[in-house]
């Protein structure tokens, strides 16, 4: 099975400040790796913005 290399963290960032978030994982291949906003699969090819 797979899993994640380095576990998760809460990212906190101040408005106008950009992030980039990284994932590893290990497992067989290939792995597939989504990322999401509540429930939301996020685009990797768009300059996404949020506000909370």
């Amino acid at each position: 099975a797979a899993h994640f290399k380095t576990p998760f963290r809460v990212h906190r960032v101040s408005k106008g400040d950009s992030l980039s978030i990284q994932c590893e994982a290990i497992g067989e291949n290939p792995i597939k790796i989504e990322w999401s906003k509540d429930k939301v699969v996020l685009n990797s090819n768009t300059d996404t913005r949020y506000d909370n």
